[in-house]
């Protein structure tokens, strides 16, 4: 296995255009750069209120955005994220690459299943940095457990149906997850429908547990991040205790 351990505890996955209809519904936008850069605000301002609350990874997701607002997104949130959260960037390689170059402090990336191949982006990001990889078919188990030396967790979901990846598999449920998560050689992380009362009963079968709505729509995100940390301490065995400062074991 890679030495790059994922950071244990509470995941968030971001959504900025989640963050803009739930936190600025009416408000209009005169250019696509003034939406991008609102989103950005926005974006970063949560992470920096759940990175606080004990949230110890923070995965950037923005789907179908041009590579610049996406390395703009990347750099803002490095400055709060850097030395207390591992970073990382899904999907856009690109942007990793581009995002490290200007100085970002970035933990990795996660990849799906049609993305660039484990393998192609490991030679392209060097040993040092962490890959996730999405699974959930027994095929997808199995190759990921024969790359248990090119990746460094597995994301497996969904927990269940859920309005921020329409593309998901079908639910697995606790116990589908508990499965996959026991046939996996490397650290696994749960997405998927996650609300912060699954927390408790998620947290002994898996290494971090990955979640959107729940935090990116909150009225009070901090609160929730506050809630769903000590839920998810509170669930694994004594002395394991996780938060944003707490490295990966």
């Amino acid at each position: 296995m890679q030495q790059n351990s994922p950071r244990p505890g509470i995941y968030l996955v971001t959504d900025p255009p989640l963050s803009l209809a739930t936190h600025t519904p009416e408000r209009h936008f005169r250019s696509e750069a003034e939406r991008h850069s609102a989103a950005i605000d926005l974006t970063t301002q949560l992470v920096e209120t759940v990175v606080a609350a004990g949230v110890s990874t923070v995965q950037l997701r923005w789907k179908n955005v041009d590579a610049r607002y996406f390395y703009d997104l990347s750099l803002a949130v490095s400055d709060v994220t850097a030395g207390t959260a591992d970073l990382i960037i899904n999907d856009r390689v690109d942007v990793y690459l581009a995002a490290r170059e200007a100085g970002a402090q970035l933990a990795g990336v996660h990849i799906g299943q049609t993305d660039l191949h484990p393998s192609s982006v490991r030679k392209l990001i060097g040993q040092d940095a962490q890959i996730g990889w999405s699974v959930s078919q027994p095929a997808e188990i199995a190759e990921a457990n024969r790359l248990a030396d090119v990746i460094d967790s597995a994301g497996v979901g969904v927990l269940r149906t859920t309005a921020t990846k329409t593309d998901a598999p079908p639910p697995l449920g606790f116990d589908g997850i508990a499965r996959l998560a026991d046939e996996l050689k490397v650290p696994t992380t749960a997405i998927g429908g996650i609300k912060t009362a699954d927390i408790a009963h998620l947290a002994p079968s898996v290494h971090n547990i990955a979640v959107v709505s729940a935090l990116v729509a909150s009225p009070a995100p901090g609160q929730e991040a506050r809630e769903m940390v000590r839920l998810f301490n509170h669930a694994r065995q004594p002395g394991e205790t996780f938060t944003a400062n707490a490295q990966g074991a």
